[in-house]
């Protein structure tokens, strides 16, 4: 009777083992789904080249619509890493219309607080930030997003990929 009690035991035991097992991949599984743009209903992101963002370069965004009678806000979002050499960001963005007409938003990224200390997500040596360009974007309103750098170095280092969400 006793080897059958054991037995039982050890079962009950794997069975609880494996049970936390998929507790925990569950938990893993539904923690990196809440770090992606939860909400966004157009997400692109653009890598800078490895050896810097020329400041003549832009960078070129095509958005696509999941409903072309929806209005959206328009969200930058910047990637660096811990080698950028500045505390912003400053941004000179075409914003153009399916007419063909454009209209130019200037935009400066807070990346450190007063301290000196980065801010944003993320972890290790990568950070994020997000930062409202336009609200009430429609599919006539934007077509094409065109990113320039405004800042004092020709070519920018550090930042790692550029992107736009629509939410």
């Amino acid at each position: 009777m006793e080897v059958v009690s054991r037995a039982t035991k050890k079962s009950n035991r794997s069975l609880w083992q494996r049970c936390c097992l998929a507790a925990a991949v569950l938990a893993a599984v539904t923690a990196f789904n809440s770090c992606s743009s939860r909400g966004s209903d157009y997400t692109d992101f653009t890598q800078t080249a490895e050896e810097g963002w020329l400041r003549n370069s832009p960078i070129y965004f095509t958005p696509e619509y999941p409903d072309s009678a929806q209005v959206y806000d328009l969200y930058i979002a910047v990637r660096h890493d811990s080698e950028y050499d500045f505390s912003t960001l400053n941004l000179a963005i075409d914003i153009i219309a399916s007419s063909g007409r454009a209209e130019r938003r200037e935009l400066t990224i807070e990346f450190a607080d007063e301290a000196g200390n980065w801010t944003g997500s993320g972890f290790g040596a990568m950070y994020q930030h997000k930062a409202l360009v336009k609200r009430g974007v429609t599919v006539l309103g934007l077509q094409k997003l065109a990113l320039w750098h405004a800042m004092p170095s020709d070519t920018l280092t550090g930042i790692t990929e550029i992107g736009i969400i629509m939410e």
